[in-house]
């Protein structure tokens, strides 16, 4: 294993790689970088910058959840929640580079059965490559008992020269979104937008929606932390950003159910401060093997997990 950051590149755009945590450190769009990169290149980051969660991302409630009869018991590292996989989680592993070209890297990862205390032995692989008009990142994984299983990169961007990203415009394809409790767990309900603040069907600044969404008490702290469901299935757009002079703009598209917003709020650490990003996180539904109105989100055994996303650039 290797502790060295990879370059790839193409005409258009270059991107740092890091095994540690299969992270994206930085990505240059026609010379314009646009991700908030970590300083220590091998330590878990404040606020998982630009790593891959995993085994399950974002929260699973209590730190455990049941499944055929039995209770698995996980690794609470967020009061007495699982929060993106455990405090062992993948963000915080270096990943194996099996295989690495002038446009793409790809990493694999290996995980023990019991592992933050989820079953089965997984084996997953990100390969991260560059398109004509962006990055796509491909996560797969197969494992030998039934067991949560979703990864997600914790990516921020900002694309301009401004501190924060309060002026990008923000625009999403969804259908509904799940309110939580205090703690960021599902109620299990999918809502509307009436009389919420969080529509973003047209583009709207991220600062406007954070008031507007505040003044509604959507918010559960100081900023957006919030799970949209994605209208539609398979590869499709989930979400566009554009910078505050209208220079670049950039499409999320996934094959994930849903889309994590989050804002940065509570980013403090060097080098970057509260508001410097926003993370569009494409992702399974939040604890979803405890919510009966969701799918569960449980790899089984000869199934292959794949997780598609791509961040494209005009």
């Amino acid at each position: 294993m290797s502790n060295a950051a990879y370059f790839i590149s193409n005409d258009d755009f270059e991107a740092e790689i890091l095994p540690f945590g299969a992270t994206l450190q930085a990505l240059k769009v026609r010379g314009r970088n646009v991700v908030l990169g970590r300083e220590n290149l091998t330590a878990q980051a404040d606020g998982y910058l630009g790593a891959t969660v995993g085994r399950y991302p974002n929260r699973i409630g209590g730190a455990e959840y049941s499944y055929d009869g039995e209770t698995y018991y996980l690794d609470a590292n967020e009061g007495q929640n699982m929060l993106h996989g455990g405090a062992g989680g993948w963000s915080l592993l270096t990943w194996d580079v099996l295989e690495v070209g002038q446009s793409f890297i790809l990493l694999g990862i290996t995980s023990a059965d019991g592992d933050q205390g989820f079953p089965g032995n997984v084996t997953a692989t990100a390969k991260f490559e560059l398109l004509d008009n962006g990055l796509q990142v491909t996560y797969t994984a197969t494992t030998d008992k039934a067991t949560p299983l979703g990864m997600t990169n914790h990516v921020y961007f900002n694309l301009s020269d401004e501190p924060t990203i309060d002026n990008h415009t923000i625009q999403l394809n969804a259908s509904g979104w799940t309110p939580t409790d205090d703690e960021g767990i599902p109620l299990g309900n999918i809502d509307d937008f009436d009389d919420t603040g969080l529509d973003m069907s047209k583009p709207r600044k991220i600062a406007e929606v954070r008031a507007d969404a505040t003044e509604h008490g959507s918010l559960r702290g100081p900023g957006i932390d919030n799970n949209f469901v994605i209208a539609g299935s398979g590869l499709r757009d989930m979400a566009a950003i554009t910078s505050p002079d209208g220079s670049l703009a950039m499409a999320v598209r996934s094959n994930a159910p849903c889309l994590q917003v989050y804002d940065g709020n509570m980013l403090k650490g060097q080098p970057w401060k509260q508001f410097a990003g926003v993370a569009l996180e494409a992702q399974p539904y939040v604890d979803a093997p405890n919510q009966d109105a969701f799918p569960p989100g449980i790899v089984k055994p000869g199934e292959r997990y794949e997780h598609v996303i791509q961040w494209l650039f005009a």
